[in-house]
């Protein structure tokens, strides 16, 4: 990440470097990556620390750095042609207060090889108490161990320590919210939209569809019949459509349904690989039903 304030000095930068677009400033470096935190803590000659979170009103994306504090890049560290890191911290976890059920992903990248850092990535879509948003509540960090994940399967030991934070997620939420009230089919389930938000880091789907869910027992396999089931209520395809031509498929994400009423009200929360800007976005597919974002 180059971290400037300005898009020219960044430009700048990676031309004079020679530096991949495709690996430079994946996050948006000082302009998009969100709201500095800058909390942190050290165990065992490393730091970790909070350097910036962006979001909008239930997900959001955390960038932590990872440095060692004698200078000296981290031993043993390979990755993936994308730039990921074949790193585990099994022990990791972000609690944000009020926050009843999360999902999403989490993983290690390298900005820069040369240096003694490496950089920490959660996306994270939540469901809070009372439907509230996540802006301004406090969140609360913890890592463990990080180990290299060799191709045997085992670990081997890159960093040790238990480092704790603490630190408000206050952002700007970057939420649109775009016309509802569509019905949308596919696979011979219709659905009424009745709220349908994108955002920098992803997008929230809430629609309606007639009839109520029956929901699986909590224990043993879920059967054929029962996951038909499932699919007619929660596989409402989503997928994000960008002015570049590439595009984010959300059909399979964070999930939760309640049925009341002869009704099953569903929402559909997803994470973006990348942070965009909502001005890239160019559509939405619902099932058979586009929803124009920018046109």
């Amino acid at each position: 990440e180059i971290n400037e304030a300005f898009a020219s000095q960044a430009f700048a930068v990676r031309r004079d470097l020679g530096l991949d677009p495709d690996k430079v400033n994946i996050y948006g470096g000082g302009i998009s990556i969100g709201h500095p935190i800058g909390a942190s803590a050290s165990s065992n000659g490393v730091t970790v620390t909070a350097d910036s979170v962006i979001g909008d009103e239930t997900s959001y994306t955390v960038v932590f750095t990872v440095s060692r504090d004698d200078g000296r890049p981290f031993e043993g560290v390979t990755g993936n042609g994308d730039g990921r890191l074949h790193l585990m911290a099994p022990g990791s976890s972000l609690r944000v207060d009020g926050v009843r059920a999360a999902g999403g992903s989490a993983y290690f990248y390298d900005a820069d090889p040369t240096d003694n850092a490496i950089q920490y990535v959660e996306q994270m879509s939540t469901d809070t108490d009372g439907g509230t948003g996540i802006v301004g509540r406090t969140a609360r960090f913890s890592m463990g161990d990080i180990s290299a994940l060799n191709e045997d399967g085992t670990l081997t030991p890159v960093a040790t320590g238990d480092w704790n934070l603490k630190f408000k997620m206050n952002y700007a939420d970057t939420g649109v919210d775009l016309p509802t009230g569509q019905t949308v089919g596919w696979g011979g389930t219709t659905a009424k939209v009745d709220g349908l938000t994108v955002s920098s880091v992803g997008a929230t789907v809430r629609y309606t569809v007639d009839g109520e869910m029956r929901t699986p027992a909590e224990s043993g396999r879920v059967s054929d019949a029962q996951q038909a089931e499932m699919d007619r209520y929660l596989g409402m395809p989503i997928l994000v459509t960008f002015s570049d031509g590439t595009t984010e498929d959300l059909t399979d994400t964070g999930t939760s349904a309640r049925s009341s009423d002869g009704s099953t009200h569903v929402t559909k929360a997803g994470q973006f690989g990348r942070v965009a800007s909502v001005d890239d976005i160019v559509s939405v597919t619902l099932g058979d039903t586009v929803v124009t974002v920018n046109g």
